[in-house]
């Protein structure tokens, strides 16, 4: 499957919010791209076939073991709270925020009536 760096991200959370576990998840992150046939295709025509082969199994092995290392020390890791909580709204969350609308303004206001 072809995935570049940029669409893997979304792709990771969408794995990880469905339930797959984070090394499963770390191990698409690392792999993915590295692995696309652009970039196997690169590897394979500048360096030749046995660097090529030497880059997939490292690649692939480096990954798997590091995904692995992922589940087994940060088994009980939550990446993704999903659960909603109150926000709290304080003086200092008011005040910057006037204060960033007034800036706004200010420089909308003084770019049309210049």
């Amino acid at each position: 499957m072809y995935v570049c760096a940029t669409a893997s991200l979304p792709i990771a959370a969408a794995f990880l919010l469905s339930g797959i576990s984070s090394g499963a998840v770390f191990v698409f992150l690392s792999a993915g791209p590295a692995t696309n046939s652009v970039t196997m295709g690169v590897v394979s025509s500048m360096f030749g076939k046995k660097s090529f082969f030497l880059y997939l199994i490292s690649i692939s092995m480096i990954s798997i073991l590091f995904g692995y290392i992922f589940d087994t020390f940060f088994d009980k890791l939550e990446l993704f709270d999903t659960t909603s909580e109150i926000e709290n709204i304080g003086l200092l969350d008011t005040i910057s925020t006037t204060v960033m609308f007034a800036l706004i303004f200010y420089y909308i206001y003084k770019r049309i009536f210049r």
